[in-house]
């Protein structure tokens, strides 16, 4: 008999971030955006920074997600990740300020010289800009 729900698992090295019943789970991997719907095949991927949606029956939660992985088996679905922040936790003009000082590193460095400072600022970068689109989802 198929399952309406899954066991969703938000965890960072700071503890839970969030753990309850959901319906649909959509990510970024490193392969591109999948989504999670109940029966899901078993899957272990590596995530990427960007935005997770999760539909829960009592709504919608959405998340800015750092790199991590998601597990996927049994109907349960754990999200390993550095940061997570949901919606109501991200202020606004603080992201857009991080968003300027990410802007000003990238452009301090040379990816062809110093390819490890300069993918450590476009991370920023991306983890800035999620945090904004996240924070302006209605």
């Amino acid at each position: 008999m198929a399952s309406s729900q899954m066991n969703l698992q938000v965890v960072t090295p700071e503890g839970v971030r969030f753990e309850g019943d959901a319906i649909s789970v959509r990510v970024n991997t490193t392969m591109g955006e999948i989504e999670i719907l109940p029966d899901h095949e078993p899957l272990i991927s590596a995530l990427d920074i960007g935005v997770a949606a999760v539909r829960t029956p009592t709504g919608q939660h959405t998340f800015a997600m750092n790199l991590g992985y998601v597990e996927v088996l049994d109907n349960h679905v754990e999200l390993v990740t550095e940061t997570c922040e949901e919606k109501a936790e991200i202020e606004l003009e603080r992201a857009k300020t991080a968003c300027k000082s990410a802007e000003e590193k990238v452009g301090a460095y040379d990816g062809s010289i110093d390819s490890e400072h300069y993918t450590m600022a476009k991370n920023a970068l991306r983890r800035a800009e999620t945090r904004i689109e996240v924070a302006k989802i209605r």
